[in-house]
C-alpha cells in the first residue's frame, strides 16, 4: 500500500485483456497507484504514415495511402461497452481524422443514455488531424483530448511541408479551438516521440513554433495563453484522471503535490519557459527531490 514514490493512475491495455476480465476492478488501488481506465489504440502514427485519415497522405507525392484503422466499428464499440458498463473510463489513441470519427461514433453511443456525459470523462489521446465538427462534438460529449503538443515542435515542419500538407497541419492539436468551444484538454509528450516535461509543453502550446529552421508558427489560432497551458498540466490534468478533488491546485484540504520553480512562468517569455529549472518537488507536503 502506498509504496510508489509518485502518484500513478493506470490504464489497462485493451488488447491484453481476455474476454470477461474482472480481476482488477475499476478504481482499484491506493493513494499512489490506482487503476481507472481501459486504453484502446484505434490507429497508428501520423509521422509514421499509419494514422487513419479521411484523405490520403501527401507523402510521397501522389500517394493514395490514407492509413488504416485497427478495429472495425462494431468490434471496438462492443469491446468498449463491456468495460464502460463496468465503470471503467475509456481512453482511445486516435491520431487521424478517420480514427477520431470512429472513436466519437463509439463514444456517442456509449453516452447516449447518460444524462451527464461529461461525468464519465472519456478521453481521446492525440486528436492530431482533426476538423471543426469533431471539436464541437468532442466538447458536447464532455470528451477530453490530450495533445502530443510536441508534434508541433518536432514534427510541425514535416507535417506542413511533406506528410499531410499545410491545411491539415495548421489544425493539429487544436487547443485554442477546444478552449474557445468551452472544453477541457491536457498536454503530454507521448515519450519517446517528444521530450517529457510540463514546462516544455507550455512553451510548445503557447508559441506553436516548430524547431526546424526556418522556424514557423504553426496554426497561430490554435495557440493558448500561458495560464491555459498551466491549467492543462495541473488542474485539468487532475480532472482528466478523476483526481481534481485531491491534487492539481493548491487549496486547503488538498494533498500538497507541487514544484518550486526558479522563475515565474507568467513573467517569463513563452519561448523561454521550457528552460526554467525545477528547484524542488514535493509530494504530500514532503520534499522528494532537490536540484
Amino acid at each position: 500500500k502506498n509504496l510508489s514514490p509518485i502518484r500513478v493512475r493506470g490504464y489497462l491495455f485493451s488488447e491484453s485483456m481476455p474476454p470477461g476480465y474482472k480481476t482488477i476492478k475499476p478504481n482499484e488501488g491506493d493513494d499512489r497507484l490506482r487503476f481507472i481506465g481501459i486504453k484502446y489504440i484505434s490507429d497508428g502514427s501520423t509521422q509514421g504514415l499509419t494514422a487513419a485519415l479521411r484523405e490520403p497522405y501527401t507523402y510521397p507525392k501522389g500517394s493514395s495511402w490514407s492509413g488504416a484503422l485497427n478495429f472495425k466499428d462494431d468490434e471496438i464499440y462492443n469491446s468498449m461497452k463491456s468495460y464502460f458498463d463496468q465503470g471503467w473510463q475509456i481512453s482511445t489513441h486516435s491520431n487521424g481524422d478517420k480514427a477520431i470519427d470512429q472513436t466519437l461514433k463509439s463514444y456517442t453511443k456509449l453516452l447516449a443514455n447518460n444524462p451527464k456525459p461529461q461525468d464519465r470523462r472519456l478521453r481521446i489521446e492525440h486528436f492530431t488531424v482533426n476538423h471543426p465538427e469533431q471539436v464541437k462534438q468532442t466538447v458536447k460529449l464532455g470528451v477530453i483530448p490530450s495533445f502530443t503538443i510536441g508534434h508541433v515542435d518536432y514534427w510541425g515542419s514535416a507535417f506542413y511541408n511533406q506528410i499531410i500538407g499545410a491545411d491539415r497541419a495548421k489544425r493539429i492539436d487544436p487547443a485554442g479551438e477546444i478552449k474557445r468551444a468551452g472544453g477541457k484538454f491536457t498536454l503530454h509528450s507521448d515519450t519517446p516521440v517528444s521530450n517529457v516535461g510540463p514546462l516544455n509543453y507550455i512553451t510548445e502550446s503557447v508559441t506553436r513554433m516548430w524547431q526546424l529552421p526556418p522556424t514557423k508558427v504553426l496554426g497561430p489560432d490554435q495557440a493558448i495563453s500561458v495560464d491555459d497551458a498551466i491549467r492543462a498540466v495541473t488542474i485539468d490534468a487532475a480532472y482528466q484522471i478523476f483526481a481534481d478533488q485531491l491534487v492539481g491546485s493548491l487549496e486547503l484540504g488538498k494533498q500538497a503535490d507541487l514544484v518550486i520553480l526558479e522563475k515565474n512562468p507568467r513573467k517569463t517569455k513563452p519561448e523561454e519557459i521550457r528552460n526554467i529549472k525545477v528547484i524542488s518537488t514535493w509530494i504530500d507536503g514532503k520534499q522528494v527531490s532537490l536540484k
